[in-house]
């Protein structure tokens, strides 16, 4: 996951209210406003207790004050947060193993690597005790911030986006002010410069955050969700070359629902047929007639020289389903359809170009 710490916010950009101005970010506010206990539990079976003493030794001259105590039948190594008043308490509890090692629920250290339990107990202090979002699966939130977010980025986009600006299309998502959407300062210039390109395709209807994942990727960049020193989350916009996680475009259905449920329209039989029609057409027209929204990677599109709107399709005049006519239609240009879910868990089909699976050197 690419690296980012607090000090690059020094310079964000807030989208939101469309008011650039800059917001002030240091991480210290977080660790200064920190209480940390830590308490050291004695191995359950027999140890080596100058083990212990040891170990104290250790925090006391990082300038940590560690208790070290018996456990207790349902005692676990853990990392709890608390509130009290303005700050916030985080109590680490550890425990030490037969070979001296002191044991906390992610992490395990030895004696000679205290180096890496003061850069531990600094990332505690400053981002809680969930510890710095890097690294981490979900961009590092847990399951209730992270169904907040979606939560967040599920009302449908009320406005229409073709055509449009690219600012005035992601200002105008119904997104919760409670999540700022923000450039970070390594994408600003780049940003600010496609600002005003107009919108390719209709998102009218499709949830913020697929909406925002789809604006975004037409131009280079992509979103994900952080989570602040201050215990806020922005939407913080960079370049994919950037990120190695984005937010998704659309999330998979489970493999065991039958299709022709989720997106019925798209089964119902008709009797059609064209030849050398351009593809972007022939979508646009199944999409009316299905009611299905059928979104396209455009930007990879270009990068594979495939031009959506000047390929031509043809199709054999015969009964048949729309499920079918769309199959046919992006596999002679190169492309593959998927059926997805937006964060409302309303469907859609997205259109890419087709990538061969390639086999894993072992």
């Amino acid at each position: 996951m690419y690296s980012f710490t607090r000090s690059n916010y020094a310079f964000v950009i807030c989208l939101v209210s469309l008011s650039f101005q800059c917001q002030p970010a240091d991480a210290q506010i977080g660790a200064n406003k920190t209480i940390l206990t830590i308490e050291i539990m004695l191995p359950r079976i027999v140890g080596d207790p100058v083990k212990a003493q040891q170990w104290g030794k250790i925090f006391s001259e990082m300038g940590e004050n560690a208790r070290i105590r018996q456990p207790l039948p349902s005692d676990k190594p853990e990392i709890k947060e608390t509130k009290r008043g303005t700050f916030r308490v985080i109590k680490i509890v550890g425990e030490l193993n037969r070979k001296g090692e002191l044991v906390f629920p992610d992490k395990t250290f030895s004696m000679n690597q205290v180096d890496q339990i003061k850069a531990w107990l600094k990332a505690i202090k400053v981002f809680g005790a969930q510890g710095p979002p890097d690294g981490k699966k979900f961009w590092g939130l847990n399951k209730q911030q992270f169904d907040a977010v979606v939560k967040a980025l599920s009302l449908p986009v009320a406005k229409e986006t073709k055509e449009k600006p690219l600012m005035e299309s992601v200002d105008a998502l119904p997104i919760d002010k409670t999540y700022p959407v923000i450039v970070h300062p390594d994408a600003r210039e780049a940003f600010f410069k496609i600002e005003t390109a107009e919108v390719r395709q209709e998102l009218q209807n499709v949830s913020s955050g697929t909406a925002l994942a789809i604006l975004l990727r037409e131009h280079g960049f992509g979103f994900r969700p952080l989570r602040t020193p201050n215990a806020t989350i922005e939407l913080t916009i960079q370049s994919l070359s950037k990120i190695s996680d984005p937010w998704p475009v659309g999330w998979d259905i489970d493999d065991t629902r039958p299709r022709n449920l989720i997106v019925p329209n798209l089964y119902d039989f008709v009797k059609t047929g064209f030849e050398e029609a351009p593809l972007q057409r022939v979508l646009d027209a199944i999409s009316e007639q299905t009611k299905t929204s059928i979104l396209i990677d455009y930007s990879f599109c270009q990068k594979k020289e495939i031009d959506v709107a000047k390929a031509a399709v043809s199709y054999p005049e015969k009964q048949t389903a729309w499920s079918l006519v769309l199959a046919s239609v992006v596999r002679q240009v190169r492309l593959t359809h998927k059926i997805m879910l937006d964060e409302a868990g309303r469907p859609f089909v997205w259109v890419a170009p087709f990538v061969p699976f390639k086999l894993k050197n072992k």
